[in-house]
């Protein structure tokens, strides 16, 4: 979440990795997920080919992390987006797929 706050596109370098909020953040179109097991040249060379010769694609990631920063402020309550939306979303998504009882007041 660092990477948010320094105004970096994330470089993910983890293949278990969750990604946070993934109903309200469309991860690919922000960040670069690279194979852990494949860290090597081969990735220094990708991302500078993306800072010399695909600027536009890289604006539009940069601005693209700018507008979904809000969700990792902690000090933001309101506005369209906070990451205590974001968590609140995801207790009613589980909510919602907990198993129903016949007698829910009742054990």
């Amino acid at each position: 979440y660092e990477s948010f706050f320094a105004g970096c596109i994330p470089l993910i370098l983890s293949d278990r990795y969750v990604l946070p909020f993934q109903d309200l953040i469309d991860w690919p179109s922000l960040s670069i997920r690279w194979p852990q097991d494949a860290v090597s040249l081969e990735m220094y060379i990708y991302v500078k080919d993306l800072v010399q010769n695909r600027r536009e694609l890289l604006e539009t990631m940069k601005k693209r992390v700018d507008a979904h920063a809000c969700w990792f402020n902690f000090y933001v309550f309101d506005g369209p987006c906070s990451p205590y939306k974001a968590i609140l979303h995801d207790l009613e998504k589980r909510s919602a797929n907990l198993p129903r009882y016949l007698h829910p007041g009742h054990w």
